[in-house]
């Protein structure tokens, strides 16, 4: 049936021959010149490389931290300008019947391959010698990803764009290449579909798949942000507004005035952004509409004829970048990612300038030795092109498959800088635990404890389920029986508004609201305990907000929103005693990696100190004194079982970590607060168990 329907494909790429509309009708209105014949799109557009050029620069400021916080809408204006260009090849062939999916895809393989095999080559060498073990396995997975096109889904599965995780991925920027190449799957066959079957309406397909898709993509990105940003689906809308520019008859702008205007315009709807948006932007969505618009305005101006900001565009700086723009956003981010891991993440301004001039550098080379002779042919033929290609795809996968089966080459370093590394790995404690699926009930909930009906609620995020054996140890020791439920991000304030860089967390809560129900539902239950990082959502630096009604700190937020849990909790009619446990100290680094890094390289760490922990969760933990003062909560401080000395614990006496990153504990961790847990519970459940039993 494939067979079937590849044949088929052909069939229809050889015969089609859409309607032409006949050229030199116009019709001028408002300075408006309508010309109804296709663009010449063979013609070169200079200005087109001066918009990639910008493009380019924004998302490499944006990368150096150089001024420019919103220069990620770079890669958008790439799509707009991508998706034009393409389109028009595809249909000026179509038109003439000279359209076949091999030509096609292999002209993709010339533009795409050459410069992204070699920048995969140089990083796999770099990695080698610099990524540690876990990293290196990941890297190698990503690499996969990206030769299979799919690297856009694998990012998305480990986390989002933005954030100090991500800015330690080489290969991170090649999501973007694999939506471009998703989108490129799909559109020829779709086209080919559109002009043979309604030859007439293959525009009008287009715009509703445009519409409907910028849609989707508006009605999920404050709540859905990963997958919006991520998802070619999702990003389709900026694409084919590149290709409807393509296939629509569109009016020559002829008066100077309207022209000079809508190009302005459309610069500043490309720029502005840039310098506007920041991580905390709900992007893409709505967000990326004006950068795409700008694109689109500037692409289409540009057949009208001059302006002062196509001619800017024409400058011969700006087309020189844009042409070498694809090899540019190749090479500076696996650079930025290596320097980051030889020098610390804290690269300053005169390094990061010369990561950005060795990237102009190595695109220019790039470009000249490797993207154009692939592209032209004219000094390398098809058969050494198939066999450069071939052996550098043998030696990629090859490399892939060695550090995947030795664990990341662990033999390029000691046993104690191996388990330290080991140590890094997030630590994946029942996993079903965490993120359940609503409704909750007691089939679906997590039991911890002794085996017996459970009398004990543990509510939190994801710094209460790494403390999970912990508290199923002292409630063991204990006897009593408990449920643990837990969203990563999400503090068990069911009256609280949770957002993360300016983004409604709606899951948190409907998750808040079905543990609700779940408590109301147990009659059993007689002690409800919150734990979180509470530190991180009360200060705002973080990227946390917590708001309840007309509050606008989260603060005070955090007071009323426990102060109405607690109400709830009396209002269920059960005697229920709230229990707050504090956050364990957390770190601004890694633990574990930091501990390796001295191991590395002698580097001695500055541990945290008693009063800096304690100054430094003092919004939270002086609301939770009051209330606890108040009677309304019982409070027990994290902070006497790390910091009861003058200085706070990150590692135990056999030297092992405490923690698998810089807040959350592992099996060591726990290891050392259970029994601190147990003491701390024990005058809070058992007694109180008592007394209800007499």
């Amino acid at each position: 049936m494939i067979c079937r329907f590849a044949g088929f494909l052909k069939s229809t790429a050889a015969v089609i021959r859409p309607p032409r509309t006949p050229i030199g009708s116009t019709v001028a209105v408002a300075g408006f010149k309508y010309d109804f014949s296709f663009m010449a799109l063979k013609i070169y557009r200079p200005d087109i490389d001066g918009l990639r050029a910008i493009a380019v620069l924004l998302v490499l400021m944006f990368h150096l931290g150089l001024g420019v916080p919103g220069g990620y809408i770079g890669v958008d204006v790439f799509f707009v300008i991508s998706g034009f260009l393409i389109t028009g090849i595809i249909k000026r062939e179509v038109e003439k019947g000279e359209f076949t999916f091999a030509g096609f895809y292999a002209r993709r393989a010339r533009r795409i391959l050459p410069a992204l095999l070699a920048v995969l080559s140089f990083s796999s060498v770099a990695a080698l010698f610099i990524l540690l073990p876990s990293d290196l396995v990941l890297y190698a997975k990503s690499m996969l990803a990206a030769l299979l096109s799919v690297s856009n889904f694998w990012f998305w599965s480990q986390g989002g764009y933005f954030g100090a995780t991500s800015e330690m991925v080489p290969l991170l920027h090649t999501w973007s290449l694999a939506v471009e190449e998703q989108f490129y799957i799909l559109l020829p066959i779709a086209l080919l579909l559109l002009y043979r079957w309604t030859p007439g309406r293959v525009g009008r397909f287009l715009l509703a798949g445009c519409i409907g898709t910028f849609a989707a993509s508006a009605w999920f990105a404050s709540t859905r942000t990963p997958e919006v940003f991520y998802f070619s689906p999702f990003r389709a809308w900026e694409l084919l507004l590149g290709s409807l520019l393509a296939l629509y008859h569109l009016p020559v702008v002829a008066h100077n005035f309207h022209r000079q205007l809508l190009a302005a315009l459309g610069l500043l709807l490309v720029v502005a952004p840039a310098f506007v948006y920041s991580a905390e932007t709900v992007f893409p969505g709505p967000a990326a509409a004006p950068p795409c618009i700008g694109a689109a305005l500037l692409i289409w101006i540009g057949t009208s004829g001059e302006s002062a900001v196509t001619n800017l565009l024409k400058n011969k700086a700006l087309v020189f970048v844009g042409l070498i723009s694809y090899s540019l956003y190749l090479w500076h981010w696996p650079l930025l990612v290596f320097v980051k891991y030889l020098v610390g993440e804290n690269v300053g301004l005169e390094g990061r300038l010369s990561i950005g001039f060795a990237s102009l550098v190595l695109a220019t080379l790039s470009w000249r030795f490797v993207e154009t002779p692939f592209r032209s042919g004219a000094r390398i033929t098809t058969r050494q092109r198939l066999l450069f290609s071939s052996a550098a795809l043998a030696l990629l996968c090859s490399m892939v498959v060695a550090v995947l089966i030795s664990h990341g080459l662990q033999g390029r370093y000691n046993p104690q800088v191996v388990a330290l590394d080991l140590a890094r790995k997030r630590e994946v404690v029942r996993s079903e635990c965490i993120d359940l699926r609503v409704p909750l009930n007691t089939n679906t909930g997590c039991r911890i404890g002794a085996p017996s009906n459970p009398t004990i609620l543990v509510w939190g995020d994801s710094y209460s389920h790494a403390m999970l054996p912990a508290f199923d140890d002292a409630f063991k020791r204990m006897r009593v029986a408990a449920w643990i439920v837990a969203a990563s991000g999400c503090p068990p304030l069911p009256a609280v508004r949770v957002s993360f860089q300016g983004r409604d967390n709606w899951r948190c809560r409907e998750f808040n609201a079905e543990v609700g129900n779940f408590i109301s539902a147990q009659s059993g239950l007689n002690h409800v305990v919150v734990a979180a990082a509470w530190d991180d959502y009360v200060k705002e630096s973080s990227g946390y907000k917590l708001r309840v009604s007309s509050v606008n700190d989260s603060a005070t937020s955090l007071k009323q929103g426990i102060e109405e849990l607690a109400q709830q909790l009396k209002a269920s009619g059960a005697t229920r005693n709230l229990i707050v446990v504090g956050q364990v100290p957390n770190y601004e680094w890694s633990v574990p990696y930091k501990m390796l890094l001295g191991e590395l390289k002698g580097d001695s760490i500055t541990p945290l100190k008693r009063e800096d922990w304690l100054e430094k969760s003092a919004l939270s933990r002086d609301v939770f004194e009051r209330l606890s003062n108040s009677q309304i909560i019982s409070f027990i401080s994290s902070a006497e079982w790390f910091c009861n000395t003058g200085i706070c614990r990150y590692s135990s006496e056999k030297g092992q970590p405490l923690y698998w990153d810089g807040g959350h504990i592992n099996a060591d961790g726990n290891r050392f607060i259970s029994p601190m847990l147990e003491r701390a519970f024990a005058p809070l459940i058992l007694i109180s168990t008592d007394v209800r039993k007499q």
